[in-house]
């Protein structure tokens, strides 16, 4: 699945990253804890979180994230939207709260984190 079906599923807007909406995602995994990005299926996944501070986008960089989507309708900080984009990583915002937002996702296909190791 692409990022910008992601972005259609979640009937989500592009915060940075429409340009890589081509991109290629293989699984995905929600979570309000960090270290549920730092898992090794985290590799070009879409990482679905409530967090908006800037070490979310650090972490997601470093653990090869390849799509981030805020749910509930979170603001994010400029800085970590100024981070995301200066390291191509596309972040999206959402309205439907994460259960509700890996429901869809799951629902069209995508897989989750466990079922893709």
């Amino acid at each position: 699945m692409n990022i910008g079906k992601i972005q259609k599923i979640l009937n989500a807007e592009y915060l940075t990253g429409d340009a890589w909406k081509d991109r290629k995602i293989w699984s995905a995994g929600g979570g309000e804890v960090m270290d549920d990005i730092l898992k090794p299926a985290a590799k070009d996944c879409v990482f679905l979180t409530g967090l908006t501070h800037v070490e979310v986008i650090r972490r997601s960089i470093d653990a090869g994230v390849g799509c981030i989507v805020f749910v509930r309708g979170k603001k994010i900080e400029k800085d970590a939207i100024d981070l995301a984009a200066e390291n191509q990583l596309p972040l999206l915002s959402t309205s439907y709260p994460l259960f509700v937002a890996c429901g869809h996702l799951y629902m069209s296909g995508l897989m989750g984190f466990e079922e893709s190791w």
